[in-house]
């Protein structure tokens, strides 16, 4: 092959690598994923009243998920101690899920189920955690539990533990040279260790 050949089967292929690469870039910056930025990659600086407060995402308000909700959240209170009538609980959450439009004897059977099974299950998951107990938690369970008690069923927020460190993207809290905050003073090289 030629020069002059080669120089033309790449000017014959660049307007069409050149489109691919913009829609590929493009489609990165539209896509539901969560993107690879430079303020993920080197821990941008959020405002600090975003950074303070942790919020856990919307959940959804169907039966199902109210049923879920309210079964964990007594299954989770019985485990911390929490001294209320379960089964009253379960009760009221089931004729108010009985009194919504739409509802029919299927479907609370099929609730009935799932409850009795998600607030087992939650039981047993937290029986073996000896810390599960936390004071913020129970803080969250008691707020939770006195909404379901007013008959207040609708899913509330999860919860974020406090203590739980944010990692801040790839490379935040590795102590390399990434790390803005990292000891730089073991490093064998004075001038790296100057240049971060």
């Amino acid at each position: 092959m030629t020069y002059s050949t080669f120089r033309t089967i790449v000017a014959a292929r660049m307007p069409g690598a050149a489109l691919l690469l913009c829609l590929g870039i493009g489609g990165c910056a539209n896509s539901p994923l969560p993107s690879l930025t430079t303020g993920s990659l080197f821990g941008s600086k959020p405002d600090a009243q975003a950074a303070a407060v942790k919020v856990a995402p919307e959940a959804r308000n169907d039966p199902m998920m109210r049923t879920l909700q309210v079964s964990r959240t007594a299954a989770k209170a019985q485990r911390c101690g929490f001294h209320f009538d379960a089964a009253r609980l379960k009760g009221t959450f089931m004729a108010s899920e009985g009194g919504q439009p739409g509802a029919d004897v299927a479907e609370l059977a099929k609730l009935d189920k799932v409850y009795g099974g998600s607030f087992n299950g939650t039981i047993r998951a937290t029986t073996a955690d000896e810390a599960y107990c936390s004071p913020a938690r129970t803080k969250h369970i008691k707020d939770e539990l006195g909404r379901h008690l007013a008959g207040d069923f609708a899913p509330g927020k999860a919860f974020v533990d406090p203590n739980e460190a944010d990692d801040g993207g790839i490379f935040a809290g590795s102590g390399g040279l990434l790390d803005p905050n990292a000891d730089t003073s073991s490093f064998k090289s004075p001038s790296l260790a100057n240049t971060f």
